[in-house]
């Protein structure tokens, strides 16, 4: 495994065969066969003595055949002797062992359900014929019963790093869903964003150019915009009145500066274009006494929709609940909106009774709340 990544995202049969020399001290070396739901196919690793960090090495086999046979086996624990494996090329025995030789039967195969294909992953343990492990040498050999105890205790402390890794798996993909959604919302909204300021961006160009238009006719001037005026134009989030305010005081200075200047059209430059936006009064927060918590969450809600609403205004936007969503703080939904209104209905209704004079912008112009007053007034 590359360091920094989680073992759980490779294949989990590679994290039992990693873990293996760590359960079962003394083992030559293991191989482990599954199936890979990245690649589709099905693979084959192996670990040798000594057992160096990281160092897992593809195991050929060339038979696809066998491979898909091995795999049909069912789930659980057998030891077998070296010589009965399929994919090994030894020399086989001369003879068919007996109960006597169990000595030789010194590997253990694990096997484990594939949640992704339904067949059987093996996992091959090699006991070593030279070190002693687990009471087992050469010259001494464990009986079955006590091979099959421990087998099975290997099997099971295996099963257990399986269910983690699986588990961790599928934690790790719902947080990399839930994180994909987040960053595909950001997305959206900063698209929204940027098409709603080439939309203003373009209503600035049009509101200026016919103003500037108009201005040319009526004067019997020859005035057009320079590239930094109407980039300066384009940037501008205020109120389209006093755009074309900002154009008619720079074509009257313009025009003056021109006066017996043979070069035409005269242009006006971005230093003549005063745009500045007049400083809009923010609402105060509202503050009652003796609020209960529920209260002080709906005053809090209806303070930074109206906020956010005259943020929308005095950009000359719509009041739509998308253009108020965008202009809070940490931007939101305008169905997340629809839904904060929809839990704090009852204490809006009331707050709004209680303060005739607060909230008038979403008051008067906000559809979503005029709906809530609308409906308590008819209902």
């Amino acid at each position: 495994m590359m360091p920094g990544l989680f073992t759980f995202t490779a294949p989990a049969m590679l994290t039992l065969l990693d873990a293996a020399p760590k359960l079962m001290p003394g083992i030559d070396k293991a191989v482990a066969l599954y199936y890979n739901p990245v690649s589709q196919l099905a693979e084959c690793k192996s670990l040798h003595r000594p057992f160096n960090e990281g160092e897992i090495s593809d195991y050929q086999i060339q038979d696809l055949t066998l491979l898909k046979k091995l795999r049909q086996q069912k789930a659980g624990t057998t030891w077998v002797n070296r010589q009965s494996i399929e994919f090994e090329i030894i020399k086989p025995l001369a003879q068919q062992l007996n109960i006597f030789d169990e000595h030789e039967v010194m590997v253990l195969i694990c096997g484990f359900k594939n949640q992704w294909d339904g067949q059987t992953d093996l996992l091959y343990l090699y006991l070593s014929s030279q070190n002693a492990n687990l009471g087992l040498t050469p010259q001494l050999a464990m009986p079955t019963m006590e091979k099959h105890t421990i087998g099975i205790l290997i099997y099971n402390s295996l099963n257990v790093l399986l269910e983690q890794h699986q588990t961790n798996r599928e934690v790790l993909g719902q947080l990399n869903k839930q994180f994909g959604f987040v960053m595909s919302e950001n997305a959206r909204l900063l698209k929204l964003t940027e098409t709603l300021q080439q939309s203003a961006a373009k209503s600035n160009i049009e509101v200026a150019t016919e103003t500037l238009h108009h201005i040319c006719e009526r004067y019997g001037a020859n005035l057009e915009l320079s590239e930094g005026a109407l980039n300066k134009i384009k940037a501008y989030n205020g109120r389209h009145d006093n755009l074309m305010e900002a154009i008619r005081k720079a074509a009257v200075l313009s025009i003056n500066l021109g006066v017996g200047q043979p070069v035409q059209p005269i242009q006006i430059s971005e230093y003549q274009l005063e745009l500045t936006i007049p400083t809009t009064t923010l609402p105060t927060p509202t503050t009652v006494n003796n609020a209960t918590e529920r209260d002080q969450r709906t005053i809090q809600l209806l303070d930074k929709l109206e906020l956010a609403a005259i943020k929308v205004t005095s950009q000359h936007q719509k009041l739509t609940g998308e253009n108020v969503g965008l202009a809070f703080e940490q931007p939101i939904s305008a169905p997340a909106i629809t839904d904060a209104l929809k839990n704090h209905q009852k204490k809006v209704v009331k707050l709004m009774a209680e303060f005739p004079d607060k909230w008038n912008t979403i008051r008067n112009e906000f559809r979503p709340v005029i709906n809530i007053l609308t409906q308590q007034q008819t209902g």
